[in-house]
């Protein structure tokens, strides 16, 4: 997976999902966690709940990881929370940032897809195949 050795470039791991470990700061703090990934029907499953089509490169990260938070949360794409994982939750983020979107008319087709800093990362579904990734 690209993101994977991306990161593992230029940081090492002494596991599968943390890199570059920040021991000045603390125990078990690290700059990047990419999550292990679940069952791919759980995000299909999404897809019916939510009433999107998922891009078809995050059902491909997914199938490697859920979810992602890079330097320190900085960056974050979104997973699927579950009792073994916390990434920033897929399900929760959408229908959040779709009530936000009270006086747009169109707000379905906006899919939020993770986060930069303070602005949020998303791609509108009436733009695929081949969506642009908007900030």
């Amino acid at each position: 997976m690209y993101l994977k050795e991306l990161i593992e470039i230029r940081w090492t791991s002494e596991n599968n999902e943390n890199y570059c470990k920040l021991d000045r700061f603390g125990n078990n703090i690290y700059l990047h966690t990419l999550f292990p990934c679940l069952d791919i029907n759980q995000y299909l499953d999404l897809e019916k709940s939510l009433s999107i089509k998922l891009l078809p490169e995050l059902i491909e990260f997914y199938k490697y990881f859920n979810g992602a938070k890079l330097f320190s949360n900085t960056i974050s794409i979104y997973g699927i929370a579950n009792n073994t994982s916390t990434p920033f939750d897929f399900y929760i983020n959408n229908i959040n940032k779709r009530a936000e979107l009270k006086k747009c008319k169109n707000k379905e087709d906006y899919v939020f897809i993770g986060g930069l800093a303070d602005m949020e990362v998303y791609y509108l579904q009436s733009e695929l195949p081949n969506a642009s990734i908007y900030l």
